[in-house]
């Protein structure tokens, strides 16, 4: 394990730059991106570290696109027992808060072909549909992108100014570079990814 202090005042993560500069930093052929109010069974992390290291997919999400929300009881029960069981159960209660295609949360990675893809696009900054931008980005770019059976749970959580647009103008720059990513062919985004 290695560990990095960076003391950085600004109250708006820059969330992009940060997983960039770790990016750079690994060493292994599979990488992975996890943010840390999320869960999913292991089996699903296997599944997928099984569809790379078959050499069967460049990026894999250890889920299907649904992202349930548990809300604050059912995060607390976890939290109590750490019991998958108890949010599988639970899944109806739970909300659904970017339908049932949702890009974000984790993925894993061929260390190469995410480099090459560009990492992240540091054009995000704070909150953002930059995981939206990323896997439209690797869509069109012609990565093999594969999904685990098997829905994610995030751990409901008060929203700050990391956790929403913290202006108009950060919304407006966003979506644009998202429609930007959208409209560009597989040339342009491979002459592009240094953003």
């Amino acid at each position: 394990m290695k560990y990095t202090f960076i003391e950085d005042k600004d109250p708006i993560f820059h969330r992009t730059k940060y997983r960039n500069m770790v990016a750079k930093t690994v060493e292994t052929p599979f990488l992975a991106v996890w943010d840390v109010d999320v869960l999913v069974d292991k089996s699903q992390i296997i599944d997928a570290m099984e569809k790379l290291r078959q050499d069967k997919t460049d990026m894999a999400y250890p889920f299907d696109g649904r992202f349930y929300d548990t809300s604050e009881i059912i995060r607390t029960l976890y939290m109590k027992k750490q019991q998958m069981k108890i949010l599988h159960q639970n899944r109806e209660r739970m909300t659904l808060i970017y339908g049932e295609n949702h890009k974000g949360g984790a993925f894993l990675a061929n260390t190469e072909k995410y480099r090459l893809s560009g990492m992240e696009n540091e054009k995000f900054y704070g909150w953002g549909p930059e995981d939206f931008e990323r896997y439209d980005r690797w869509i069109n770019m012609q990565f093999r992108v594969y999904n685990s059976p098997g829905s994610m749970y995030h751990f409901t959580h008060p929203r700050d100014l990391n956790g929403r647009f913290s202006s108009v103008r950060q919304a407006e720059l966003t979506n644009s570079e998202r429609t930007k990513t959208l409209k560009s062919s597989y040339y342009e985004l491979y002459t592009q990814v240094n953003f």
